[in-house]
């Protein structure tokens, strides 16, 4: 789970989807926006979750963004020297069909941007312990935004709610006043229970938004 999170069944969040091996957001009705260190090949599988029931498994073309860079060193971690030398972590799917829940389709969320000092909720499917095996309960975060870099948020532990396994990909959101979220970013990297670095989604919502013959 997000660290300090609970379950979390508000339908606005059933866009959170659940990748084999992380998360991911519906942005447009065919469309899963989600990390491209996520991505296995040019396909993808998700599905969603409703308060109490599983959508069928949905497949999509999957494609990372070309400015895409995790330099990581053979211990595996990021090399980079600064946060901003990391390229976008990524990557859209475009789904074959529209996804639905027992017969209603799921609503995507739509894009927004943040500050430092923002109150956000992190929001995947991650380990429900440090350490732990991916989770299969969607679950919510709170957090306030520590840090906002150019292409970057980053969230401290001190100030609420971080990454673990398999919250990659999944998403950084704000209310939107209207008793809904709008997604700010995407779940990156993570120090287990110290911090978390989630890429800004403003900045690429062209690229994010950009058509396709089925999104």
């Amino acid at each position: 789970m997000s660290l300090g999170g609970v379950a979390d069944d508000a339908g606005a969040l059933f866009a959170v989807a659940q990748l084999p091996n992380g998360s991911g957001v519906l942005v447009a009705p065919r469309r899963v926006l989600t990390a491209a260190h996520c991505l296995r090949g040019p396909r993808a599988r998700v599905r969603f979750r409703s308060a109490d029931a599983w959508s069928a498994p949905y497949e999509g073309d999957a494609r990372a963004h070309l400015d895409y860079a995790l330099p990581l060193g053979t211990d595996g971690f990021v090399t980079a020297a600064a946060v901003e030398a990391l390229g976008p972590d990524l990557a859209l799917i475009d789904l074959d069909e529209t996804p639905s829940i027992d017969g209603v389709a799921v609503r995507p969320l739509a894009l927004g941007d943040g500050r430092a000092g923002d109150s956000v909720s992190l929001v995947g499917y991650g380990s429900d312990a440090p350490g732990g095996a991916l989770g299969y309960v969607r679950r919510r975060g709170d957090a306030t935004v520590t840090t906002a870099w150019a292409g970057h948020f980053g969230l401290d532990a001190r100030d609420g709610a971080v990454m673990t396994a398999g919250d990659s990909g999944g998403a950084l959101v704000r209310a939107d006043g209207a008793g809904g979220y709008v997604v700010v970013g995407v779940a990156s990297l993570y120090a287990e229970a110290r911090w978390s670095l989630c890429v800004r989604v403003a900045p690429h919502a062209a690229w994010i938004r950009g058509a396709t013959s089925r999104a």
